[in-house]
């Protein structure tokens, strides 16, 4: 009877688990300690060379539930606006979803993008990506 095994993509909070509970491990060969953690050696030494993005991303608030990191249509636009969101918050100014889209267009325009649109799916993804707080869009008709 053939063991046939099911490709299963791990959350950022789950791989951040796994690199803790391989520190806590004793000194032992990856292959021991990726049968103590229940899963496959090459999954482990992926884990182990992308430690230090994995820690960064889950460090900097990216959400923990997503299982593959995708860009946007304009990921040099979407960073500088969540730079200039940032420094908005900081000032404890309030901004509402069409002042962000406009925003978004505007960098765009600024890098030589022309043809970005911030759309409502745009803007939808691009807080789920951002991992924006829902508190700070209460009350707001996105």
């Amino acid at each position: 009877m053939s063991h046939t095994h099911t490709r299963r993509d791990l959350t950022l909070a789950e791989k951040v688990g796994l690199l803790r509970k391989y520190n806590a491990l004793e000194n032992m060969s990856q292959t021991a300690a990726a049968g103590k953690l229940g899963i496959a050696q090459s999954v482990l030494s992926k884990l182990l060379k992308s430690r230090y993005e994995i820690e960064t991303s889950f460090l900097s608030n990216e959400t923990s539930s997503r299982k593959r990191k995708r860009d946007g249509k304009d990921p040099k636009a979407e960073r500088s606006l969540k730079k200039w969101f940032a420094s908005v918050q900081e000032s404890d100014c309030r901004v509402d979803g069409p002042i962000l889209k406009q925003k978004a267009e505007d960098f765009a325009k600024k890098l030589g993008h022309t043809t970005f649109s911030a759309t409502d799916g745009w803007f939808s993804r691009w807080k789920k990506r951002e991992n924006m707080l829902w508190s700070m869009f209460e009350g707001r008709s996105w």
